[in-house]
């Protein structure tokens, strides 16, 4: 009897296995979409298996998004190497994967480069040889080769926009050569000059960016964040088309800013990180700003700062007639509200739609300040929510209690997104009886705040979606993830 089991086990084994998918026969443009999701040299390597798999690697599908971290990239290689049964050289190894991917850099659409080493440039050179499909890049330089790389990059970059004109978004994150001057000179490519560059340009000391009136037909995006910080930003201005533009506090000039709100631009980035300088002078003062949003009425400026530098909470660059649409606080010490953030806030009572109010740090904030309405920031944020009716996304890290949630709930019925940890709720209320508008408000946040489950329940009534506070790990990947862009 066992025996016959045996066997029918057997039997069933062996006609499962014939029935299992073969890879070798799976349609490539199948197996193009799942090569898409590797690592370019995971790509290299699956290209030297089989015919079959080389031809599915050259596929459409596989290369039109590459992103390559130089850093990743060189460990990669290392454990390939010590990986290989046959002795092989690194120049050898890395001469194959230049060839390789100079065989597939025509099909790239979408490209991201992290350089961390010379070998990415040669890398990036092989790429931006043939890359007639290219339409949006992005470049990055790992921080701790930054001087080596700078010039070498620069110059790479230089080329590939001599010859590609048809690009549409750009993004370069802190490659830069020299810093910011401190201070301002006469001569200083930040201070207005001509709306259109003049003849006389091309004898400044600074030299023009690389974007220019070659590229103003397709170019739609353009982040020059902690890049190109001693030269000329007037070969902007021939970007007519330019939908978004990010830029560092330093770069803000109001003949630019004029003449591309005036054409195409509707989203103006301010961003601001550990590697940007502090900033002390006023770039654009406030009646400079009420030019711009006459010529430019549909502009919305987005701050995103991830630096403790004073300018970033002070009127230095705030200014009543900015059109702030959101303001992003990515702070790297645990900083208290001052007074002044909630005063300038109803200057944009029109406008803000986001305030988000984040920490690089995960820990669990020290609530010994926290005992009472008043040491907290409560006020300040019902502030916010009272007087910003169209904001949209309010994120705080700050400790608020139970009752302040519903609260601000209750004043702000546009709110969509309402991010808090469940480590920084304190479930009270100690809410002076003159905060709220009217008795109805009062009676219900009574009932509501005294335990979790009363709490979401309300909150997601009010707020017309299942509402629930994050975990710490959960919070941070939300945050993390939709603000990546800003590095």
């Amino acid at each position: 009897m066992k025996s016959n089991v045996k066997q029918y086990d057997e039997c069933q084994l062996c006609r499962s296995l014939s029935t299992m998918a073969d890879w070798t026969c799976l349609p490539e443009v199948v197996l193009g979409k799942v090569l898409s999701y590797l690592e370019i040299l995971d790509k290299f390597c699956i290209s030297k298996t089989c015919r079959s798999w080389e031809c599915a690697a050259f596929r459409p599908e596989a290369w039109a998004n590459i992103f390559i971290s130089g850093e990743k990239l060189l460990l990669q290689i290392t454990c390939n190497m010590m990986c290989l049964d046959e002795m092989i050289s690194e120049q050898t190894f890395s001469s194959e994967l230049l060839f390789f991917v100079q065989k597939g850099s025509h099909l790239i659409k979408n490209l991201n480069v992290t350089f961390c080493r010379q070998f990415d440039i040669e890398l990036f050179k092989q790429i931006t040889s043939d890359c007639q499909n290219l339409t949006s890049l992005q470049l990055s330089i790992w921080s701790n080769t930054k001087e080596k790389l700078d010039m070498m990059i620069h110059d790479c970059v230089n080329n590939l926009f001599i010859k590609k004109k048809d690009i549409k978004v750009v993004r370069i994150y802190d490659v830069s050569s020299g810093a910011f001057p401190k201070k301002l000179s006469d001569q200083s490519p930040f201070f207005d000059g001509d709306v259109i560059p003049g003849p006389n340009v091309s004898k400044s000391k600074y030299p023009t960016i690389p974007f220019g009136a070659s590229h103003a037909q397709h170019l739609k995006e353009l982040w020059i964040v902690n890049s190109f910080k001693l030269h000329s930003l007037r070969n902007i201005l021939y970007l007519v088309n330019l939908k978004e533009l990010a830029i560092n506090p330093q770069q803000l000039n109001h003949s630019l800013l004029v003449h591309l709100a005036s054409n195409s631009l509707t989203d103006l980035f301010i961003v601001a990180n550990e590697n940007t300088r502090e900033f002390y002078n006023e770039a654009i003062n406030d009646i400079q700003w009420k030019d711009i949003r006459r010529n430019g009425p549909t502009l919305r400026v987005h701050c995103y700062f991830s630096c403790t530098h004073e300018w970033a909470e002070k009127d230095i660059i705030f200014k009543p007639s900015m059109p702030l649409a959101s303001l992003v606080y990515r702070k790297n010490v645990w900083l208290r509200y001052p007074c002044f953030i909630s005063d300038f806030m109803s200057a944009y009572c029109e406008t803000l739609e986001e305030f988000v109010d984040y920490s690089l740090s995960e820990l669990t904030y020290q609530q010994g300040y926290a005992k009472s309405f008043l040491s907290r920031m409560d006020n300040w944020v019902i502030n916010i929510a009272r007087n910003c009716q169209k904001l949209k996304w309010l994120t705080v890290k700050e400790p608020l209690s139970s009752a302040s949630l519903i609260l601000i709930a209750c004043l702000n019925r546009n709110i969509r997104r309402f991010l808090v940890r469940d480590d920084m709720i304190i479930y009270t209320n100690d809410i002076p009886d003159d905060v709220f508008p009217d008795e109805v408000i009062r009676k219900t946040v009574s009932l509501f705040h005294e335990t979790p489950e009363k709490l979401n329940e309300k909150m997601s009534e009010i707020l017309n979606t299942r509402w629930r506070p994050l975990s710490r790990s959960n919070y941070f990947a939300i945050l993390n993830n939709k603000y990546k862009k800003f590095k």
